[in-house]
């Protein structure tokens, strides 16, 4: 598994702005911005955090299936590989010999 920086959100322009406008200023702004606007933006900033989040958990769970997968997995022995391709041989032999008659 390659190993990729953590990826982090940037600041939507709406964060930006709330965070440099005078508080006393912040419903005039929602005003000329629009209402709706901010709100899409709001929302779309929280979906991105959930989508976020699953990708996150997402990554640890493949991270901790492929550590459980190399520490306790034991190649399969070549002689049962063998059997089992003998006995698919030999039932496709009996399907043949049952379609003749």
């Amino acid at each position: 598994m390659t190993t990729t920086a953590p990826f982090e959100l940037t600041s939507s322009a709406w964060q930006v702005i709330k965070s440099v406008a005078p508080p006393s200023e912040i419903e005039e702004i929602i005003y000329i911005i629009g209402r709706s606007l901010v709100e899409q933006v709001i929302e779309l900033r929280q979906e991105a955090e959930n989508l976020l989040e699953i990708w996150r958990d997402f990554r640890q769970e493949i991270g901790n299936l492929s550590v459980k997968n190399k520490v306790g997995f034991l190649p399969e022995p070549p002689e049962l590989r063998n059997r089992l391709k003998q006995e698919i041989v030999m039932l496709v032999d009996i399907l043949r010999q049952k379609d003749k008659t």
